[in-house]
This record gives C-alpha cells, sequence and structure tokens, in this order.
C-alpha cells in the first residue's frame, strides 16, 4: 500500500512539474524573443535535446524503460532512421528536416539516434543512478548551455560559449542530479562536462560530438569519484 502511495504521490509530483513547465514555455511563446527561437534550429535542436533527455531520465528512474525496452526502443529507432534513408518517408523527413541544421547529415536524425545510443550504452556500462546522471549530463548541460548562451549573446548562439553559460549548465545539471546522487559524487563530473562544453574539443578542425562522449566521461568520473571517496 505504501508503495501504491509513493507511486501515485510522484507520479503527481510529475504532473505538476510538467504542467509547470508547459505553462512556462506557454508564456515564454508569447512573447517577442519566441518568434526568433522559433526561426533558429540550433535552439529547436537544444530545447527537444533537454526533454529528451529528461523523458529517458525520467523513463530509466521508474523501470518503465528498462534494459529489454530501451534496447527495443533504441534498435526500432535505428531501422526506422535507416530505412526511411533508404526509401523517405515524407512526414517522418519533414519532421526532422525542422529540427536538423544544414548541411544535413546523410543519415537523417543522425543526432538523435547517436544520443539514443549513447544512453542506451550508459544504461548497461553504470549502474542506475549513475547512467541516469550521465545522460542528465548530457541532455541538460548541453542544452542549458546553449540557451543561456543565447541570450548571453542577444540572440546568437556563438561559436565560443561564454564561461557563464557553462556555469549555469553546470547548476542546472547539478540541481537536477541531486536526487539520484549526493553532490560529492557527480559534481566533478558535472564540471568536467561543463568544461568540455566551455572549450568544445576537436580532433583536427572537427569538433567532436558530445553525444558520442559526454554519458561515457561522466559516468567514468562518478565510478572513479565512487572508489576515492567511498
Amino acid at each position: 500500500m505504501l508503495l501504491v502511495f509513493n507511486t501515485i504521490q510522484d507520479v503527481a509530483g510529475g504532473f505538476f512539474v510538467a504542467t509547470a513547465i508547459f505553462w512556462f514555455f506557454y508564456f515564454l511563446s508569447q512573447t517577442k524573443p519566441a518568434s526568433d527561437w522559433s526561426k533558429n534550429v540550433n535552439l529547436r535542436r537544444k530545447i527537444i535535446h533537454l526533454f529528451y533527455g529528461l523523458a529517458l531520465a525520467f523513463l530509466i528512474n521508474y523501470q518503465i524503460l528498462n534494459t529489454t525496452y530501451f534496447a527495443i526502443f533504441t534498435t526500432g529507432l535505428t531501422l526506422t532512421l535507416l530505412f526511411n534513408h533508404w526509401r523517405p518517408i515524407k512526414p517522418l523527413v519533414k519532421l526532422i528536416i525542422y529540427f536538423e541544421r544544414k548541411p544535413f547529415p546523410k543519415l537523417l536524425g543522425q543526432g538523435p539516434l547517436i544520443f539514443t545510443w549513447s544512453c542506451f550504452s550508459a544504461t548497461i556500462i553504470f549502474p542506475n543512478s549513475i547512467a541516469i546522471v550521465a545522460i542528465l549530463n548530457l541532455a541538460v548541460g548541453d542544452s542549458v548551455n546553449a540557451l543561456v548562451g543565447y541570450y548571453l549573446n542577444y540572440g546568437k548562439l556563438t561559436k565560443k560559449k561564454k564561461l557563464e553559460a557553462s556555469l549555469a549548465s553546470a547548476l542546472a545539471t547539478a540541481l537536477v542530479s541531486l536526487q539520484y546522487l549526493p553532490p560529492k559524487l557527480f559534481l566533478p563530473a558535472t564540471f568536467v562536462t561543463a568544461f568540455f562544453e566551455f572549450t568544445e574539443p576537436k580532433i583536427g578542425n572537427r569538433k567532436i560530438d558530445d553525444n558520442l562522449f559526454i554519458p561515457f566521461v561522466s559516468g567514468g568520473i562518478i565510478l572513479l569519484t565512487q572508489k576515492l571517496f567511498p
């Protein structure tokens, strides 16, 4: 009975948070900057990036998306995008292009696919709580960095994000990670992630896709911190 009550309480709390977020974005959409945001594909990408990552973290935390279901989902997404590449599905292509920046990748939806595979891999490699924080480092850190950077730069997402944006992303990530791990475990990973977001590491002249390494770096640092400071 207590378990049922706690579950209902969690769902009610989640509903309240989701409602608050909805109204926040509704009122935000009525403001003048919102029209500029809607025209900026990078901002559209980051907002979806944020909510997709938060949704995955929520589903994993409540075991709605366990390893089996996550594997099915990831495989299904992969096959769908490969089929779409071979034989384009017009509504899907239109939807992906709305969130895709030019030049378009050879495989439309490549970004979300890499994001999903990285998150799925994190759940296999790390314990659940660490995997969730690793996913939040990727989803919240990167998105908040870009959104705050946009605000600080008066409507332009510059190549070099400001230090203030990186610190804001670290703070936001830390806040959402509190319910999963103690600060002494996740703070080193949070600040390392913020450092990578600020410096934007490259191989040659090509920026490394943070979807590829952030979950593994942050998860690995948390594990190491756990070993050093049990």
